[in-house]
């Protein structure tokens, strides 16, 4: 299986006050952070390997799932450093402990999807990115990209 960029790094800024002391990822959702739900969901799909993209509050988030271990995962860090970086900066800022071929997932990203489908899609294809799009019938939000 892939090694897992999770990019967590963001204000969310419009979460207002929410957000004040604790990140997005590590909001409550049904009893435990969604950083919890998030993994849980990859690591039912095979997953084992994660690097966090982090910035905003990141010690909160290392303080929560340190090193992966008690879960049976690995778990490393790249951080942004005083600037935030953005997508591509912090894949970029991320890609020694990435290696070659990687996926990617925000760290709001809850899909509902078969991951190992989409790794075996991408690797097969001799293309350098796949991107998967859930559409959601316009029920949560509007459908987008």
């Amino acid at each position: 299986m892939l090694p897992i960029a999770i990019l967590a790094g963001g204000f969310a800024t419009r979460l207002g006050s929410l957000v004040e002391k604790t990140p997005k990822c590590m909001l409550e959702i049904n009893g435990k952070p969604f950083v919890d739900w998030q993994l849980d969901l990859l690591v039912a799909n095979g997953y084992s390997d994660f690097i966090f993209g982090l910035s905003h509050q990141s010690e909160l988030v290392k303080k929560h799932l340190g090193d992966g271990k008690t879960k049976g995962i690995k778990i490393q860090y790249s951080m942004d450093g005083e600037t935030q970086l953005g997508t591509g900066g912090a894949i970029l800022n991320a890609l020694p402990l990435l290696g070659k071929s990687f996926g990617v997932i925000y760290g709001d990203s809850y899909l509902p999807i078969n991951y190992l489908s989409v790794e075996e899609e991408f690797l097969t294809s001799n293309s350098q990115a796949l991107m998967t799009v859930y559409e959601n019938q316009n029920q949560l939000d509007a459908s987008n990209v």
